[in-house]
Protein backbone atom coordinates (compact mmCIF):
# COMPACT_ATOMS: atom_id res chain seq x y z
CA UNK A 1 0.00 0.00 0.00
CA UNK A 2 1.39 3.46 -1.04
CA UNK A 3 0.99 5.50 2.25
CA UNK A 4 1.24 8.63 0.29
CA UNK A 5 -1.27 8.16 -2.73
CA UNK A 6 -4.00 6.20 0.38
CA UNK A 7 -3.45 10.07 2.41
CA UNK A 8 -4.43 12.07 -0.31
CA UNK A 9 -7.22 9.58 -1.07
CA UNK A 10 -8.57 10.04 2.23
CA UNK A 11 -8.27 13.57 2.82
CA UNK A 12 -9.56 14.26 -0.30
CA UNK A 13 -12.87 12.03 1.03
CA UNK A 14 -12.45 14.25 4.14
CA UNK A 15 -12.54 17.37 2.41
CA UNK A 16 -15.60 16.63 0.46
CA UNK A 17 -17.11 15.65 3.79
CA UNK A 18 -16.26 19.68 4.87
CA UNK A 19 -13.75 17.92 7.71
CA UNK A 20 -10.16 19.58 8.36
CA UNK A 21 -7.07 17.76 7.32
CA UNK A 22 -4.76 19.94 9.27
CA UNK A 23 -2.19 18.09 10.63
CA UNK A 24 0.28 19.33 13.82
CA UNK A 25 3.24 19.78 11.14
CA UNK A 26 6.29 17.47 12.64
CA UNK A 27 4.51 13.78 13.09
CA UNK A 28 2.07 14.30 10.36
CA UNK A 29 -1.07 13.69 12.44
CA UNK A 30 -4.03 15.07 12.29
CA UNK A 31 -5.25 17.79 14.90
CA UNK A 32 -8.92 16.55 15.29
CA UNK A 33 -9.38 13.31 17.04
CA UNK A 34 -12.19 12.42 14.56
CA UNK A 35 -10.20 12.75 11.88
CA UNK A 36 -7.36 10.84 13.31
CA UNK A 37 -10.31 7.79 14.19
CA UNK A 38 -11.53 7.91 10.71
CA UNK A 39 -7.78 7.46 8.98
CA UNK A 40 -6.65 4.87 11.37
CA UNK A 41 -10.11 3.13 10.53
CA UNK A 42 -9.28 3.91 6.36
CA UNK A 43 -6.04 2.23 6.95
CA UNK A 44 -7.65 -0.75 8.55
CA UNK A 45 -9.76 -0.73 5.78
CA UNK A 46 -6.99 -1.26 3.10
CA UNK A 47 -4.68 -3.39 5.17
CA UNK A 48 -7.64 -5.88 5.35
CA UNK A 49 -8.82 -5.44 1.65
CA UNK A 50 -6.04 -7.41 0.37
CA UNK A 51 -3.81 -8.82 3.38
CA UNK A 52 -0.02 -8.90 3.25
CA UNK A 53 1.69 -11.96 1.41
CA UNK A 54 -1.91 -12.12 -1.21
CA UNK A 55 -2.86 -10.83 -4.36
CA UNK A 56 -5.86 -9.67 -6.08
CA UNK A 57 -6.46 -11.33 -9.32
CA UNK A 58 -9.40 -10.97 -12.16
CA UNK A 59 -11.28 -14.05 -12.66
CA UNK A 60 -10.42 -14.03 -16.44
CA UNK A 61 -6.83 -14.77 -15.29
CA UNK A 62 -8.16 -18.22 -13.64
CA UNK A 63 -8.99 -21.30 -16.19
CA UNK A 64 -10.21 -24.96 -15.21
CA UNK A 65 -8.97 -27.76 -16.65
CA UNK A 66 -10.49 -30.79 -16.12
CA UNK A 67 -9.08 -34.28 -15.68
CA UNK A 68 -9.94 -37.02 -18.66
CA UNK A 69 -9.18 -40.21 -16.86
CA UNK A 70 -9.10 -42.42 -20.28
CA UNK A 71 -6.25 -40.11 -21.97
CA UNK A 72 -4.72 -39.02 -18.26
CA UNK A 73 -4.00 -35.14 -19.12
CA UNK A 74 -6.27 -32.90 -18.27
CA UNK A 75 -8.29 -30.38 -20.84
CA UNK A 76 -10.12 -27.00 -20.60
CA UNK A 77 -13.28 -28.38 -22.72
CA UNK A 78 -14.68 -31.33 -21.00
CA UNK A 79 -16.83 -32.18 -23.22
CA UNK A 80 -14.27 -33.92 -25.29
CA UNK A 81 -14.59 -36.87 -22.99
CA UNK A 82 -17.99 -36.23 -21.62
CA UNK A 83 -20.08 -35.96 -24.69
CA UNK A 84 -20.87 -39.83 -24.66
CA UNK A 85 -21.78 -39.46 -21.05
CA UNK A 86 -25.06 -41.59 -21.04
CA UNK A 87 -28.81 -40.48 -19.97
CA UNK A 88 -28.86 -41.00 -16.23
CA UNK A 89 -25.16 -41.63 -15.46
CA UNK A 90 -22.96 -39.76 -12.86
CA UNK A 91 -19.27 -39.56 -13.39
CA UNK A 92 -16.77 -37.98 -11.33
CA UNK A 93 -14.80 -35.40 -12.76
CA UNK A 94 -11.11 -33.79 -11.15
CA UNK A 95 -10.77 -30.45 -12.23
CA UNK A 96 -7.90 -28.32 -11.43
CA UNK A 97 -8.45 -24.01 -11.48
CA UNK A 98 -4.95 -22.81 -12.59
CA UNK A 99 -3.82 -18.48 -12.09
CA UNK A 100 -2.29 -17.86 -15.86
CA UNK A 101 0.36 -15.13 -14.66
CA UNK A 102 2.19 -14.66 -18.16
CA UNK A 103 0.63 -15.84 -21.41
CA UNK A 104 3.28 -15.54 -24.52
CA UNK A 105 3.85 -17.03 -27.62
CA UNK A 106 6.84 -19.32 -28.23
CA UNK A 107 8.07 -20.68 -31.56
CA UNK A 108 9.33 -24.39 -31.56
CA UNK A 109 11.66 -25.44 -34.45
CA UNK A 110 14.48 -28.30 -35.05
CA UNK A 111 17.74 -27.17 -34.63
CA UNK A 112 20.73 -28.84 -36.31
CA UNK A 113 22.83 -31.25 -33.98
CA UNK A 114 26.54 -30.91 -35.11
CA UNK A 115 27.85 -33.51 -32.96
CA UNK A 116 25.45 -36.46 -34.61
CA UNK A 117 24.90 -34.52 -37.94
CA UNK A 118 21.52 -34.59 -37.25
CA UNK A 119 17.73 -32.76 -36.45
CA UNK A 120 17.73 -32.54 -32.68
CA UNK A 121 14.73 -32.80 -30.95
CA UNK A 122 11.84 -29.19 -30.87
CA UNK A 123 13.40 -26.43 -28.67
CA UNK A 124 11.52 -23.39 -27.99
CA UNK A 125 12.28 -20.03 -29.05
CA UNK A 126 11.15 -16.54 -27.77
CA UNK A 127 10.85 -14.85 -31.52
CA UNK A 128 9.75 -16.62 -34.45
CA UNK A 129 13.25 -14.57 -36.25
CA UNK A 130 15.13 -16.62 -34.10
CA UNK A 131 13.24 -19.77 -34.57
CA UNK A 132 13.47 -19.11 -38.72
CA UNK A 133 16.90 -18.92 -38.42
CA UNK A 134 17.41 -22.08 -36.44
CA UNK A 135 14.69 -24.07 -38.64
CA UNK A 136 16.60 -22.67 -42.25
CA UNK A 137 19.92 -23.99 -40.89
CA UNK A 138 18.59 -27.14 -40.20
CA UNK A 139 17.18 -27.71 -43.22
CA UNK A 140 20.60 -25.94 -44.74
CA UNK A 141 22.33 -28.62 -43.43
CA UNK A 142 20.00 -31.50 -43.69
CA UNK A 143 20.22 -30.91 -47.75
CA UNK A 144 23.99 -30.65 -47.60
CA UNK A 145 25.01 -34.15 -46.13
CA UNK A 146 23.71 -37.37 -46.05
CA UNK A 147 21.90 -37.33 -42.92
CA UNK A 148 19.76 -39.88 -41.54
CA UNK A 149 16.13 -38.91 -40.84
CA UNK A 150 15.18 -36.51 -38.12
CA UNK A 151 15.62 -37.54 -34.15
CA UNK A 152 12.77 -36.05 -32.11
CA UNK A 153 13.51 -38.02 -28.90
Amino acid sequence: MDIQKERQAFEKVIEDMGLSTTKVCANEVYTTQKVRDMWAGWQAAKAQAVPEGFVLVEKSKIESWYLDEYEGMYTDEPDNFLHDLEIGSVQAVKRKDYLIINEQTLYAACPWNKNDETADCWKFYESKAEADLVAENCIKNWNDGDSQEPSHD
